[in-house]
């Protein structure tokens, strides 16, 4: 696996949850200046225990952050030299973690925006620089109510590797047992549920033999590798507070299948009734899963229409469409996150190809 698909499949595996078994209200959003055109528009990624929602939009030219308060306020913006930024994370504090691309120094940089908008730019002492060949930099992917930051960077050799940031700015490397180290391959941490409260945190890497495997991280920094039982592929997406995981896997003919690791290590599979059965983008994948045990995530049908979905620790599952959502191939809903009050938010892809903002109340 090259580096940048482990970065497409990372900001593919975002975070949600939802636990709501009645109606439930949709209200759509759009960042001020996200564009109405085809691979343009807004994208949330994040939702702390408040509301306050977190992610990305992007215009005619490229991508920038945003913050919508839990009463719908939206603020935009980029850290200084930005000429393109994501962020994925946010605690509950309300200070938001992500990256972006450095304008003067020509790579990536990681931030993190305090509640009242002021920006402290870090970089892993290990990340490379200069042009390598690779996405060279540093990328936060999560925050917790600690301050932890958990992430990943790309080294001089171009290999992916994990880091845990301390509030106090301390780095920890992470490197599974059986991560390589060499050009391309190595280390991915997903976005916004992938630590927790307590510091644990998931991730996934390549082998030498670029095979992909999970791995959790506790919070005394002991590693366990992981697959489920016929993964040829492994992506954990995120960890609830009692260490419960979830993840997709992918089986021998491409086709992704959710699974639900429980703290003891026992494997529960799962396939959306209605997801497509030929392979890659079809099948099913999760966001996360929240501290009820409710997996929530989306599925690709067999025309490759995206639909949310929700699944519960009894098993119960519903199927999540937006109303105003495209149903031609690569448009539909997707959830990307949750917090544990039974709030989801996610995306939409109208007819014209462009995304927008949903809150699932």
């Amino acid at each position: 696996m090259r580096v940048t698909h482990l970065v497409r499949v990372a900001l593919a595996l975002a975070v949600p949850i939802y636990a709501g078994n009645g109606a439930h209200r949709i209200t759509s959003f759009d960042a001020p200046g996200a564009g109405t055109g085809n691979g343009q528009g807004t994208v949330p990624v994040g939702i702390n225990a408040l509301g306050e929602i977190t992610g990305s939009y992007s215009d005619a030219l490229t991508a920038h952050g945003f913050v919508r308060s839990a009463d719908g306020i939206i603020t935009t913006f980029d850290p200084p030299n930005s000429f393109y930024t994501q962020a994925p994370g946010i605690n509950v504090e309300g200070t938001v973690c992500g990256y972006y691309f450095d304008g003067n120094s020509g790579m990536f940089r990681s931030f993190l925006r305090a509640p009242d908008g002021t920006f402290t730019v870090f970089d892993a002492p290990g990340a490379g620089r200069g042009s390598t060949g690779c996405p060279v930099g540093t990328f936060a992917s999560n925050i917790n109510e600690l301050g932890e930051i958990w992430g990943w960077y790309t080294d001089a050799a171009c290999a992916g590797r994990g880091f845990l940031r301390a509030p106090g700015g301390k780095f920890t490397t992470v490197d599974p047992p059986g991560a390589a180290t060499t050009s391309g391959l190595g280390t991915i941490t997903p976005t916004f549920a992938g630590l927790n409260s307590v510091g644990a945190g998931v991730g996934f890497f390549a082998d030498i033999y670029d095979l992909e495997h999970g791995f959790v991280r506790a919070p005394d920094g002991k590693i366990t590798e992981f697959d489920p039982p016929g993964s040829a592929g492994t992506y954990a997406a995120s960890i609830n507070l009692w260490g419960e995981i979830t993840g997709a896997y992918y089986d021998l003919s491409g086709l992704s299948h959710t699974f639900v690791r429980s703290p003891l290590g026992k494997f529960t599979t799962f396939d959306a009734p209605g997801a497509g059965t030929a392979g890659f983008p079809q099948g099913t994948t999760p966001s996360s899963n929240n501290i009820f045990g409710t997996t929530v995530g989306t599925y690709v049908d067999a025309s490759n229409v995206f639909h949310g979905f929700v699944l519960t620790l009894l098993g119960a599952f519903t199927a999540i469409d937006v109303p105003s959502a495209g149903t031609g191939a690569g448009q539909g809903t997707t959830l990307t996150a949750n917090n544990d009050s039974g709030e989801v938010t996610g995306l939409y892809v109208d007819a014209n190809g462009a995304s927008h903002g949903f809150l699932v109340k």
